[in-house]
């Protein structure tokens, strides 16, 4: 009886585990950010903008975030606000956009570092604001995609 009570039990805890593993692997490839010994820092992902599902960290078994807690279109500038899993001093911070977006004469600016970054994005030289629908479509696809990456030490 107890063999087969703990035979049982370890089953379970087999289960248990695996499910969990099988649960969890859908977020296994966002991370929390990168720290060295000395306190640098490393952060960063790939943010889609979609014209259906809206603006997201994009992940998957080939595109992992590692940092980035949050992404979404800030109300106030109609940039993209990304918010890290740490705050810093910032040593260097870059917003890439895609082929797809460079295509269509996309840039990018930022503005912030620490905890909160916005990122703004600019065609042909004016801004655009992402909470206006004309602007959002001019930027977004099944493919748009920015790189976004921090160095960073403690202050």
């Amino acid at each position: 009886m107890m063999k087969k009570w703990f035979t049982a039990v370890l089953v379970g805890l087999v289960l248990i585990s695996g499910g969990a593993g099988v649960g969890y692997a859908f977020s296994t490839y966002e991370k929390p950010s990168i720290k060295l010994a000395d306190g640098t820092t490393f952060s960063g992902g790939v943010i889609r903008i979609d014209p259906s599902k809206g603006v997201y960290l994009h992940t998957n078994d080939t595109h992992h975030s590692r940092g980035i807690k949050a992404v979404s279109i800030d109300s106030r500038t109609g940039g993209i606000r990304v918010t890290r899993d740490t705050m810093d001093a910032i040593v260097s911070v870059s917003a890439d956009p895609d082929e797809s977006l460079s295509a269509r004469n996309i840039t990018t600016g930022i503005s912030g570092g620490g905890v909160t970054t916005i990122v703004f994005f600019y065609q042909n030289g004016r801004q655009l604001n992402l909470n206006d629908k004309t602007d959002y479509a001019k930027i977004a696809s099944s493919t748009s995609n920015f790189w976004i990456s921090w160095i960073s030490e403690p202050r």
